[in-house]
């Protein structure tokens, strides 16, 4: 399961075996710097491009009727995520969530994602709504706590 947030910035988390993957050093789930060719000459952070921000800042406001190119982008970057990492769902959250045509996306991501991995994958909007930020955090301590209790068992 991959969770991506789409808000002021862009941000991911990849669960695996039921637990969210960090990375090396913490800083697993930073796609928001991933870079996108819009040209031959010019490369952008995908965060300048699908963020609430960067929509507010070319559109004036948030609304659903969102760019060919946000979409564009968007689809390469979440076909990206399904090519490597190979999700059999994409949970979008945050601000943004709420104006994407979700029909729209897949049939877009499917056409930049390898055919087996698009035709399994699906990008759905989560359902937790505002608050899932809170429940992730308190699902992290959770763990952390657990993790502690029985790692020092277990040493």
């Amino acid at each position: 399961v991959v969770g991506l947030i789409i808000g002021t910035g862009i941000g991911a988390g990849l669960v695996l075996d039921g637990r969210l993957y960090r990375g090396s050093d913490g800083g697993a789930g930073e796609i928001g710097h991933n870079l996108v060719f819009l040209s031959k000459n010019k490369l952008e952070q995908f965060e300048h491009l699908c963020s609430a921000a960067a929509v507010i800042k070319k559109q004036g406001k948030l609304s659903k009727k969102l760019s060919k190119d946000f979409y564009k982008y968007l689809s390469v970057n979440l076909a990206n995520l399904i090519n490597t990492i190979n999700p059999d769902v994409i949970i979008v959250g945050g601000g943004v969530s709420n104006f994407l045509d979700y029909k729209l996306l897949n049939k877009e991501v499917k056409k930049y994602a390898i055919p087996l991995h698009a035709n399994r994958a699906i990008v759905v909007k989560s359902v937790l709504g505002g608050g899932s930020g809170l429940l992730g955090a308190a699902s992290l301590v959770t763990h952390n706590q657990r993790d502690n209790v029985f790692g020092s068992i277990f040493r």
